[in-house]
């Protein structure tokens, strides 16, 4: 039964360790966010991975990642881009963020 104890105390360390990790790499993450953009503000919302409008497709990455499927066409003389998030079954995304002219212009966001 002694052999518990060190598979306990060996799983409480790694928990430990993990954690710190992810502490620092947020620190650090926070720290290049802020250098980049300059506002405390808009790397907590992209930390927090909330997309506003206006937003910039730069900003929209660094929140969400690269999107799944990216959609291009211009419409009216103006280039629009839809980046797709989420792969939902039958070819569905949980959410699809609009952007014209480099700028988040709207999403729509599915239950799944």
């Amino acid at each position: 039964m002694e052999w518990l104890y060190w598979i306990g105390g060996g799983v409480a360390l790694t928990a430990l360790v993990l954690f710190v990790l992810n502490i620092i790499v947020r620190s650090m993450r926070h720290a290049v966010l802020l250098a980049k953009y300059g506002s405390d503000t808009v790397v907590e919302k992209l930390l927090a991975h909330t997309i506003w409008q206006g937003m910039s497709r730069e900003q929209l990455v660094d929140a969400l990642g690269q999107p799944h499927v990216k959609e291009a066409r211009t419409v009216r003389g103006k280039s629009v881009e839809v980046y797709k998030y989420g792969p939902l079954p039958r070819n569905s995304f949980r959410w699809r963020i609009t952007l014209s002219s480099g700028k988040v212009t709207g999403w729509e966001e599915k239950a799944g």
